[in-house]
């Protein structure tokens, strides 16, 4: 299945480097796109956050944030209901 094309498709892009975070059910899953990927999308589900790898370390903030006061900012922030989540 191919993105939409546009501003969809660009915004929903997974580039090396970028943090990935689920929104949904388990809130606070981290991922760091590797190098060599190739062509991937996320989905409403993730969060895409795109750092520069000039000024921070995806892996070390990824590591922060997959750790202790990260994930209990993840925890402050769900909204626990029928189905947990997490406002972008």
């Amino acid at each position: 299945m191919n993105p939409p094309p546009g501003a969809e498709g660009l915004r929903t892009a997974v580039e090396p480097g970028d943090l990935m975070i689920s929104v949904t059910a388990d809130i606070g899953i981290i991922g760091v796109a590797p190098t060599g990927l190739g062509e991937a999308y996320v989905n409403q589900h993730l969060s895409l956050i795109k750092l520069d790898p000039e000024s921070v370390d995806p892996e070390w903030v990824g590591m922060y944030l997959a750790n202790g006061c990260g994930q209990r900012k993840f925890n402050q922030f769900t909204d626990v209901g029928a189905k947990a989540g997490m406002n972008l």
